[in-house]
């Protein structure tokens, strides 16, 4: 199930950070969000030299006699940006726990919007874009890739991958990303209303397109 995200306090070691940037929730968030951007940076970067090499994380590098293949350019290179790809999930991972523990100290506790101080604080609205929710789960198939990351009907999503209400094209751009990376881990954060009382969860889910149902994610959403 999505795991949700507690209020604990907890310092992400390689962000680039100082006692002012920590002194107010905002000036957390904003510092998370560079270090989330950074991450996500290096990710394209990793992926593109898979991508140059013909390979991605599944791609076996040795032949069936156990040797390394000849037909890919530079094998040393492939396995160094599995390597930091599975790093940087991790650190990505960790950056938006942190975003999302941080969140509800900013929230309103009224309408569920960013205060005027915390948006003029993050400048042209760069943390309210991309933690904005911009589409509404309203089908999830049983035993869908959807369903066991923890997503449910009503749910409304915040980030599938790099993607948020800034680029989602849409909501092409979802299919897109989900083709990508089939068989492969994609962190999902979204937003569930409980008792009148909206909480944040993150979870990974992994498009396969052998699930069992239509498509690599079992689950239909509405653009909000």
């Amino acid at each position: 199930m999505g795991r949700r995200i507690h209020e604990t306090e907890q310092r992400f070691p390689d962000a680039e950070t100082n006692d002012h940037d920590q002194a107010t929730p905002s000036g957390k968030i904003k510092t998370l969000e560079q270090r989330k951007r950074t991450i996500e940076l290096g990710l394209q970067a990793q992926y593109e030299t898979l991508k140059i090499n013909g390979t991605d994380l599944n791609t076996p590098l040795t032949d069936r006699n156990g040797f390394p293949r000849d037909d890919i350019p530079d094998l040393a290179s492939v396995r160094v940006a599995r390597t930091r790809i599975h790093e940087l999930k991790n650190d990505l991972r960790e950056v938006v726990d942190l975003l999302a523990q941080t969140l509800p100290l900013i929230l309103s506790k009224n309408d569920n919007m960013l205060p005027q101080s915390t948006n003029n604080a993050l400048g042209n609205g760069s943390f309210q874009s991309s933690m904005e929710p911009f589409a509404k789960v309203d089908l999830v198939l049983p035993g869908s890739p959807a369903e066991l990351a923890g997503l449910k009907v009503d749910d409304q999503l915040v980030r599938f991958g790099h993607l948020n209400a800034k680029n989602h094209e849409r909501l092409t751009a979802l299919s897109t990303l989900a083709t990508e990376h089939d068989g492969e881990e994609l962190n999902v954060v979204w937003f569930r209303s409980n008792s009148g009382k909206r909480q944040m969860y993150s979870h990974e889910l992994v498009p396969r397109s052998g699930w069992g149902g239509r498509g690599l994610l079992g689950f239909h959403i509405i653009p909000l």
